[in-house]
């Protein structure tokens, strides 16, 4: 029986004080416990992808270093079938041998002057195309006066005028001659070179007329030719040296 002011159970309140911080450390134990678990698995985790990633990195540089070296600035090859075989001449007499091309997909439209009438041409049906001035001569330069003049004075300076005639020659011998404006294209010797078939063309003041440049003509290889040229080709490159089995 208790009376009043006899002193509290002093020895309860500290075991209960004392199991309740024992109990809150073996908490915390537990919860530094599982934390130091989860991340000693998020390193390992960590190491894997790295090692991972590592890998990768090694594989790839060993298939790149296995690769041959590409030229950008190479020519591609032309695996197009509208490519010919055959040579171009300039007009300054030289020529260029390889690959003979146009716009992809694209003909050429000529004007048939006989029959006055336009006419497209692919060119795999080409023997030959031939290109001849018509009229050429030295053009004066003239300039206005003044400003807002509509007098006009000879500048004592000529450029280089042409106008061309362009023949196309058919492979079953038909020849078609008018006037033609189209781009053509060589790849000799790994260079690709750029031309243009005019119908009339005038260069820079200054320039001489024998300094104007036009394709001259175009000949094109026979398809039997060329495929036999491609066949050559390869029985040199399939054939074994003497003394190989």
């Amino acid at each position: 029986m208790k009376f009043a002011g006899d002193a509290p159970n002093v020895t309860g309140c500290a075991f209960l004080f004392d199991n309740g911080e024992h109990a809150l450390l073996r908490f915390r134990q537990r919860e530094l416990s599982w934390m130091s678990f989860l991340w000693r698995i998020a390193m390992r985790v960590r190491t894997v992808i790295c090692c991972l990633a590592l890998a990768y990195g090694l594989i790839a540089a060993s298939w790149t270093c296995a690769q041959p070296a590409v030229n950008p600035f190479k020519a591609a090859k032309q695996t197009r079938a509208d490519v010919r075989k055959g040579t171009l001449t300039l007009s300054d007499g030289k020529s260029y041998t390889g690959d003979i091309f146009t716009t992809r997909d694209k003909r050429f439209r000529i004007y048939n002057r006989e029959t006055k009438e336009y006419r497209d041409v692919d060119i795999r049906e080409l023997a030959e195309i031939q290109v001849t001035p018509d009229e050429e001569h030295d053009e004066k330069d003239w300039r206005w006066k003044e400003g807002g003049s509509d007098e006009k004075v000879y500048t004592g300076k000529t450029y280089p005028w042409r106008l061309y005639c362009t023949t196309l020659v058919l492979q079953n011998g038909e020849k078609l001659a008018g006037d033609l404006a189209a781009p053509i294209y060589v790849l000799a010797d790994g260079e690709k070179k750029d031309y243009i078939l005019h119908k009339r063309d005038k260069g820079p003041v200054g320039m001489k007329l024998s300094e104007l440049l036009y394709v001259k003509k175009v000949v094109f290889e026979k398809p039997q030719e060329a495929a036999a040229e491609r066949k050559e080709g390869v029985e040199k490159d399939t054939k074994k040296p003497d003394g190989e089995e």
